[in-house]
Formats: structure tokens, C-alpha cells, sequence
């Protein structure tokens, strides 16, 4: 290849050399395009970062001056980056020496994190050396991180949770929290101390297995398996547990075990809550033996109520008292008010022997004691009191301890200086001090029961006696009363067809209104026999007696009754004489309302004002002549309403006309 040749190959390789350079330059240039546009992009976030962000970045030189001032933190400490880039850090931390010397600090190599307040703002400082490739320092650069809010934050924290710790250590009842593992996380100082004995660092951490001292196996094994299912199933249990506690007493406690969740709605832990039941408990075995006592009181006082056969009632309800007592025997002995001797009408002894008909003599034995003294009596061991009657042991085949001897009692009058004990109850037992105030609790209302059934059953005899001569009486008075008054209406009516005969009219309205009268007190005789000469109601005597007064009204004449309902009720004697009323008043209507007519009514009223009764009758004819009204004028019928009203029942009466005549009665029921 000879030079020109030679020269033109070199020129080509030479150029082709060149291109390939040219295209490496190119795509270095657009490496470096791409590489500053990146670092602009950079820039921007970094810039947008600290201008949004409550911090302030900065940076100096070797020279400790600023060459880098941003933050959005700048704008509390009002400071001008502008103003301060590339002057001396001094500057900027003139009045914060502490601020320099770790500034300074960053500048010797050294990375500090600090917390430092300014203007009562609290900042995380970060103060880091900038190094160059040889790892020379040639600058620093510093963060400082606005935490007011979050260190506000965390001292609320603490606070509430150093809150929640004396709220839980200040609760009376024992409080744990446990992990979804079964850890324990925390309890309560009444916890650690009387469930566990332990502080409470040193059962944090720990599981129930852990303590074997305070909680038995058996038990830890029951508390893990209720625990894996309340995890499981989530919601609340409730049991009762028996603890030996650590102050030496065994307890009963209601636990209470929740599951806790996180936000997720996962169930990560339990939360258990004691609470201490022993009172509780003791109160309901205590109460439980009151309502057995309680009920053993209200059947026997039932029974006493619903019957009058003592033998019957002593023998179920000492039988009764034995069992609930769990005693050898009880016993009844009533007083022979005839020799003063005790004797045992009932006796219940365990293994189901009976015993009755014993005596002892006044003062013999406990039983004797007590119906003297009057007076509840315990002996505590038959052996150390020689008033006991040791015969009784040899009857019923076993040796006696204990005693207990309550007497039996009526109501003592002022009247009567005579003792109130009619006998004593009594319940045995062969093992000694066996009873005390439980037992007298109960056995007193029993025996108090027992006497008044006594008394009752003796009452009630009595009156049974009294009522069967009171029925014989009454029976016979009213069987003569009644004979009596038909006797005069018979009279009366002979009197009146003998006097027809005669035709004396005067005379034949006399007897008439005699009749009327007398068969008026017959009908309230037969209701006052027939409700025994009790109250009777005024709303039916009202209608009997119109009903009789009515009987002689003729058939092709009619008169309208309407009484009005009432609740009000008269005695006997007032009875007698409102019968008397009531059919004057019902005569004179029939008398003058069906006069020239057909039909007639009558209206019957009756209401309470205030401790008064008013009775209004009144009809739909002419009404009362103006002489009546004015009482210068009337009738023997209205003399004799006047006279009732005004003797005998203490009222008054008041007439007046409105659509026919108007009768009002005011008086006074007796009670």
C-alpha cells in the first residue's frame, strides 16, 4: 500500500474514531441532560419536602458559613434565608450557643442528635459532617425537626397511661390483662399482692403456670382452657373460682374475662376482672337458711291458720323443726290447768320414735324450769345441770347433751294476774353446746305460733258455742217477728173487708195505708233476716220496698221504677225506718200520679256529698200542693217522714217540684 493510500486508510480509521467519540460524547451529553434534569426534579421534591415539612435545614462550609437555609420551620423563628446565605452560621445562632458548639461539633467530624426548645418549640437537631471522596470533612449539614406537637402528644400519653395505672391500682378488685399467648401485660397491685404475691415486674411476662405457689395446676389448667376459647369466640365469661389468697384466707371470686381487640378488629388479648363474692356467698348460704326457717314459719302458721286440729299441726310442725335442725327430738308439753302438771302431747325423737302422754310435775326438769320462769332456756351439757330429768334418756334409749326450751305464750291482759305460759316447746340433741341463736331465732315464732293456735283453737270453740245459741235466738226472734207481723196484716185485712161491709171510706184508706206500712216493714225485716242483720244495701232495699208498695196498683195501670246504682249501705235500724220512707213515698205517687192517668214514673237517686248520703225520689205527676211545699198543710204520711227523717235518722228533707215532686233525704250511714 503505498503513503496516499496508507494515509487515506489512517484518515478513515481516524475518522471513524472520531464518530464513535462524537457518539460517546453525545450520549454522555444526554446522560448529563438526563442527570441534571433529575437532579432539578430532585431539587423540587427536596425543596417541597422542607418547605412543607415544620423543619429547618441548613449547611455550611469548612468556613462555617451558610450555604443552605430552608424549612417551612423558618417561619416560626421568622428568619429570611435570603438575608443569610452566605454570611457566617453565627448569625443564625447568635443567641443559641449550645446550637454552635454542636454546629461546631458536626464541623470536627462528629454526628450529634440532640433536643434543644426555642421560643417554647422542641426540636430533634441533627447535626452530620459532610465528607468529600478522601473522606475529608468540608462542610456540615443540620436538621432540626419541630416535635412540639408530638412530644405534647407523648407526655398526654404518659400522663393518661400513668392515670389508668392508679385508676387500676386504686380499684378494689383485682384487675390482669394477658396477651393472645397467655403472657400476662399487666394487673393491678391488689392482683400481684393478694391473688399472685408477687410485684408486679415480676409477673409481667410470665403465664398462670408460672405461679404454682398461688395457683394450682388443676386450676391453671381450667382458667388456659376458658381463656383458648374466649380468644376464639371473642365476647365475655363469667365463672366463680376459689383462690387461696395470699393473706392466708380462701376466697370465692366472680371473674369477669372480656376479649380486646386492635383496630383491626382482631382479638389480640383478655382483660379479667375479680371480683371478691365470699361475703356474697356466705350471705346466700345465710339467707338461704333464713327462707328455710322462713318457710318452715309461714307453713306451720298456715297450718295453725287453716286448722283447728292441734294434735295434727304440733306433730307435722315439730317433725318439721327436726329435720330442718337436724336435732335427736323435739317435744310439746302443755300445762293440765286442771293438776298443773306438764304433760307431752307431741314428741318427735330421731330414728322415728313417738313419745306421748309423759308428766312431770310443776318445776320437774327443764321443761318445768321454763314453764315457771317463762323464759327461754339453752343447756349447753346435760351432764354439768342436775335440773335435767335423766328418766327422759332412758325412754327414748339415748343420753340427751343439749337442750333447748322455749315456753309457750299467750297475750297477758292488764286484767289478769294469772301466768301466760300454757306450756314450752321444746328440741334435744345428744351432742353438747349445740344450739344458740339461730336455733332460738327459730324455735320462738314457732312457739309463738303454737300458742297462738292455742288460744285460737280455744276461741274459736268458744264462739262456735256462742254463734249456735246466737243462730237459735235470732232464729226463734225472727220466726216470732214475722209470725207477729203477718198476724196484723191478716187483722188488718179482716178489719178492712168488715168495715167494706159497712162502707165507711175514711176508715177503709186508713187501714190501707196501715197494710202498706206494715207489709213495707216486712219486706225489710225478711232482708235484714235474710243478711243476718248486717248493712244492707240501699240500692236494694230502695227497689224491694217500691216493689212491695206497688202491689196494689191496678193491672190496667202501670208505674215506671229507675233506680240508680249505688255502693252505699245502712244499718239495720236505719233500714227499718228508710222502709217506712221509701213507701210513703212510693204510695203517694201511686196515689196521686196515676190519678186521671195510665202510667206513672218514679226516679230514684242516691249520691255522696262528703259524710252525707242524699236520697232524692221523685215522680212525674202534679207534684206537691203549695201547702205541702211550705209545710203549713199535709198529710199523716209527710208527718211521718218528718218524724223519721228527724229522730231517727238525724237528716234533714227538702221538697220541691221539677216535672212532678221531688223528695231529697240528706242523713249521715252509721258505721
Amino acid at each position: 500500500m503505498n503513503d496516499n493510500e496508507k494515509t487515506k486508510a489512517e484518515l478513515i480509521a481516524e475518522l471513524e474514531a472520531a464518530r464513535k467519540q462524537i457518539k460517546e460524547l453525545e450520549t454522555l451529553a444526554a446522560e448529563n441532560s438526563k442527570t441534571k434534569r433529575a437532579l432539578h426534579v430532585s431539587r423540587q421534591q427536596l425543596k417541597s419536602v422542607v418547605t412543607s415539612v415544620p423543619l429547618i435545614l441548613w449547611s455550611t462550609n469548612s468556613n462555617r458559613v451558610l450555604t443552605l437555609l430552608e424549612g417551612k420551620g423558618l417561619q416560626t423563628l421568622y428568619l429570611e434565608p435570603e438575608q443569610l446565605i452566605g454570611r457566617p452560621v453565627d448569625d443564625l445562632f447568635r443567641d443559641y450557643p449550645e446550637i454552635l458548639n454542636y454546629n461546631n461539633q458536626a464541623l470536627d467530624g462528629q454526628s450529634v442528635g440532640v433536643l434543644i426548645t426555642v421560643n417554647q418549640i422542641i426540636y430533634e437537631i441533627l447535626f452530620t459532617p459532610l465528607r468529600n471522596e478522601v473522606d475529608e470533612v468540608i462542610g456540615m449539614i443540620g436538621v432540626a425537626i419541630d416535635i412540639t406537637r408530638y412530644r405534647h402528644a407523648e407526655d398526654t400519653l404518659r400522663n393518661y397511661l400513668q392515670f389508668l395505672e392508679t385508676l387500676l391500682n386504686t380499684f378494689p378488685n383485682p384487675v390482669f390483662y394477658k396477651e393472645k399467648d397467655g403472657l400476662f401485660l399487666g394487673c393491678n397491685r391488689i392482683f400481684a399482692e393478694l391473688i399472685i404475691g408477687l410485684p408486679r415486674e415480676q409477673i409481667i411476662g410470665r403465664s398462670i403456670y408460672d405461679f404454682p405457689n398461688a395457683i394450682s395446676t388443676d386450676l391453671a389448667d381450667i382458667l388456659y382452657a376458658r381463656e383458648v376459647y374466649l380468644l376464639r369466640e371473642g365476647g365475655e365469661h363469667w365463672y366463680e373460682t376459689q383462690v387461696d389468697c395470699q393473706d392466708g384466707l380462701v376466697r370465692e371470686f366472680l371473674t369477669a374475662h372480656t376479649a380486646f381487640r386492635d383496630a383491626a378488629d382482631n382479638i389480640v388479648g383478655i382483660v379479667g376482672v375479680m371480683s371478691d363474692i365470699t361475703e356474697r356467698k356466705q350471705m346466700k348460704e345465710t339467707l338461704l337458711q333464713r327462707n328455710m326457717e322462713l318457710a318452715l314459719l309461714n307453713r306451720t302458721s298456715e297450718e295453725f291458720l287453716n286448722t283447728l286440729d292441734l294434735d295434727t299441726v304440733l306433730a307435722n310442725v315439730l317433725e318439721e323443726a327436726r329435720q330442718l335442725l337436724d336435732v335427736t327430738g323435739c317435744s310439746a308439753w302443755l300445762i293440765d290447768e286442771e293438776t298443773g302438771e306438764l304433760v307431752c302431747g307431741h314428741a318427735t325423737v330421731h330414728e322415728g320414735s313417738i313419745v306421748r302422754g309423759w308428766r312431770l310435775a310443776s318445776g320437774q326438769g327443764i321443761v318445768g324450769v321454763v314453764a315457771q320462769e317463762g323464759e327461754t332456756l339453752i343447756v349447753g351439757d346435760t351432764r354439768a345441770d342436775d335440773r335435767h330429768f335423766k328418766e327422759i334418756d332412758t325412754q327414748i334409749g339415748v343420753e340427751v347433751r343439749s337442750i333447748l326450751s322455749v315456753p309457750l305464750k299467750l297475750k297477758q291482759t292488764a286484767k289478769s294476774n294469772q301466768s301466760n305460759v300454757i306450756g314450752v316447746l321444746q328440741v334435744v340433741d345428744t351432742e353438747a353446746n349445740r344450739f344458740g341463736g339461730t336455733e332460738i331465732r327459730l324455735l320462738e315464732p314457732l312457739a309463738a305460733n303454737a300458742a297462738i293456735a292455742i288460744e285460737n283453737a280455744r276461741l274459736y270453740d268458744q264462739t262456735r258455742q256462742d254463734a249456735e245459741t246466737k243462730e237459735v235466738l235470732l232464729r226463734e226472734v225472727n220466726h216470732r217477728v214475722k209470725n207477729n207481723l203477718a198476724a196484723i196484716i191478716g187483722l188488718l185485712y179482716a178489719e178492712r173487708r168488715h168495715s167494706e161491709l159497712e162502707e165507711q171510706e175514711v176508715f177503709q184508706s186508713v187501714m190501707k195505708n196501715l197494710i202498706n206500712r206494715v207489709q213495707g216493714l216486712a219486706t225489710v225485716h225478711r232482708m235484714l233476716s235474710a243478711s243476718e242483720w248486717t248493712p244492707l244495701s240501699l240500692n236494694k232495699l230502695t227497689q224491694q220496698v217500691i216493689h212491695s208498695a206497688l202491689r196494689v196498683v191496678p193491672r190496667t195501670k202501670r208505674v215506671l221504677v229507675q233506680v240508680s246504682p249505688t255502693s252505699v249501705q245502712v244499718s239495720a235500724k236505719q233500714a227499718n225506718s228508710l222502709a217506712l220512707i221509701i213507701n210513703e213515698l212510693a204510695t203517694n205517687t201511686v196515689k196521686y200520679g196515676l190519678l186521671n192517668r195510665d202510667q206513672a214514673k218514679i226516679i230514684v237517686t242516691v249520691k255522696r256529698v262528703d259524710e252525707m248520703v242524699e236520697f232524692e225520689f221523685r215522680d212525674d205527676g202534679p207534684g206537691y200542693p203549695a201547702e205541702t211545699l211550705t209545710l203549713k198543710q199535709h198529710n199523716v204520711g209527710f208527718y211521718l217522714i218528718q218524724a223519721i227523717v228527724r229522730d231517727d235518722l238525724r237528716g234533714s228533707c227538702r221538697l220541691h217540684n221539677d216535672g212532678g215532686a221531688v223528695t231529697i233525704i240528706s242523713f249521715k250511714v252509721h258505721k
